[in-house]
């Protein structure tokens, strides 16, 4: 009998932790990924059509797949949506592509644009998750559920503030030694080991950090937001979304690891008092 209940006791949390899954959205390790690659293609095929895709179907195209994929995933992940939708919108909504100018008209309509669809869908998501899904966990703690404690995160956070431009100052002083597919290759290495130490959110602001510091010292016209060459923004935009789909792996792969020790304490506990 004791035994009976212990299962339906690993039954009922397991049960309680889908449930609380379903009320929280799709992880953003796993939302993320798939919407900046959405975005990523969108871009590529606009330039691809050279002009046939007018400004506001890439308007309507980006707004549509930053509001569902807010819309689906847990409410943090509708403002790096929303960044990568601005981008997108103002590098391929007309030629020449990827030339990155982040002023005027066409860049303050699609901020509010963006904004307002990762607002939306992130809102519209919570409340029918909620009104879906009636359910109070009191004992569920959600920072072990991650994975990465509080400690992990703030250090990863602090790697990235001071490694980053460290980093930055190295590779400036060989820029004559390296191309900008070094660059990119480098700081992914950077965004890795951030993720490995701090998690996923601590890698989502490196791997943000790095394509802004990739793009104001080593993307033609130097010291500026403004990219010159398509090629360029393709490959800033690429970065950001294989760093984002490798830190989703790494951050994962350890959330994993440390749900499979917490629950083979628990069931070492759960035997001893049986």
């Amino acid at each position: 009998m004791t035994g009976r209940r212990r299962d339906d006791t690993l039954r009922s949390g397991r049960q309680a932790a889908r449930r609380l899954a379903r009320r929280q959205g799709l992880s953003a390790p796993y939302a993320l990924p798939v919407g900046f690659a959405a975005l990523f293609a969108l871009g590529t095929i606009a330039a691809a059509l050279n002009g046939r895709l007018p400004a506001i179907g890439v308007l309507v195209v980006s707004a549509v797949i930053v509001t569902v994929i807010s819309a689906v995933s847990e409410v943090n992940a509708a403002v790096p949506l929303g960044v990568i939708g601005w981008l997108t919108v103002v590098g391929f909504s007309r030629p020449p592509y990827a030339d990155l100018r982040p002023t005027g008209a066409t860049a303050a309509d699609a901020a509010i644009t963006m904004a307002a669809c990762a607002l939306a869908g992130a809102v519209a998501g919570w409340m029918f998750r909620y009104a879906q899904v009636q359910v109070t966990l009191e004992s569920v703690d959600r920072q072990k559920e991650r994975g990465i404690d509080l400690r992990r995160q703030l250090a990863g956070a602090a790697l990235a503030v001071a490694g980053l431009p460290a980093l930055t100052a190295l590779l400036v002083a060989w820029r004559g030694h390296l191309n900008l597919s070094d660059d990119l290759l480098i700081y992914l290495v950077a965004v890795v080991a951030v993720t490995v130490v701090g998690g996923f959110w601590p890698a989502v602001f490196a791997a943000v950090a790095a394509s802004l510091l990739l793009n104001w010292y080593f993307t033609a016209p130097l010291h500026t937001f403004t990219i010159a060459e398509p090629k360029n923004l393709l490959a800033l935009v690429l970065f950001v979304t294989v760093a984002v789909a490798v830190s989703s792996v790494v951050h994962l792969a350890a959330r994993r690891e440390a749900d499979a020790a917490r629950s083979a304490k628990e069931t070492a506990s759960l035997l001893a008092l049986a």
